[in-house]
């Protein structure tokens, strides 16, 4: 199930009870946190279980770009509580719940950092994004028979303003690591949303506070709908870049301004 638990601002653990049986943990984007590895430290000295993804992979010369996941000690962790702050507004991270063991968990995330699109072409998946995260693991975690590495994601949506909540209704979780990541046209279409997306985003980030308001605004989520209308619009006109995309749509709301007047 999914469902929209509170604002993003709040601390998702005040509507859903933490597990008596299970870990969570808190997977982080190095690329929306720069110097990641440093600033962990500076949030909290104090770490139950962490672990650098990229260790123990080839990635490992590149660790400094490395998304991290950190297993919390409650609701009141203080990492949770500074990403809930300051860094899940920005879709930073997100949580996963588990039953499996520290180092078992270790391995099963790492197993979703690269995929290989053809024989030894190898790409990296930018896993600590939420909506990709949500594509690539929770989308398939709706689905998944009981058994699965992970049967619970938290998830901070910018598009809507709120936490979003994927579980599955019963688990038995086991250690055996049978969900490796392959590719396939669903997991093309599942990149090509997660692109889309960060596009339409990255087109908000241009906008005036005119258009903004133009187009149901200025809180973004009141907009969303109308933005990515006209991205898709936009896009059907020959207009494949974000630039040419946002130019497009303040165009567009600036005609429609002086014809009023």
């Amino acid at each position: 199930m999914t469902s929209g638990l509170c604002p993003v601002g709040c601390n998702p653990f005040e509507i859903l009870p933490w597990p008596d049986d299970a870990s969570v943990v808190l997977v982080l984007d190095p690329c929306l946190i720069p110097d990641l590895g440093r600033q962990l430290f500076e949030w909290s000295s104090d770490f139950d279980k962490v672990d650098c993804l990229y260790d123990n992979t080839p990635w490992a010369p590149v660790r400094d770009v490395s998304p991290w996941a950190i297993w919390l000690t409650g609701p009141d962790d203080p990492h949770l509580r500074y990403f809930v702050e300051h860094e899940a507004p920005n879709e930073a991270g997100y949580l996963l719940f588990t039953a499996l063991s520290h180092p078992d968990f270790g391995d099963w995330l790492r197993q979703h950092i690269q995929i290989e699109r053809a024989p030894e072409v190898v790409e990296l998946m930018r896993i600590g994004h939420p909506a990709l995260a949500r594509e690539v693991i929770g989308n398939n975690l709706i689905h998944a028979r009981p058994g699965n590495a992970v049967f619970g994601m938290v998830l901070p949506d910018r598009t809507t303003g709120l936490w979003h909540h994927l579980a599955l209704s019963g688990r038995e979780p086991r250690p055996e690591h049978d969900d490796q990541v392959s590719f396939s046209p669903a997991l093309f279409d599942a990149f090509s949303r997660f692109n889309t997306r960060r596009a339409n985003l990255m087109i908000w980030e241009g906008l005036d506070m005119q258009t903004r308001r133009a187009l149901g605004g200025p809180a973004l989520p009141d907009a969303w709908g109308e933005l990515c209308r006209l991205s898709e619009q936009a896009g059907a006109e020959g207009k494949e870049d974000v630039r040419s995309r946002l130019q497009y749509i303040v165009h567009l709301y600036s005609e429609a301004t002086l014809a009023r007047q």
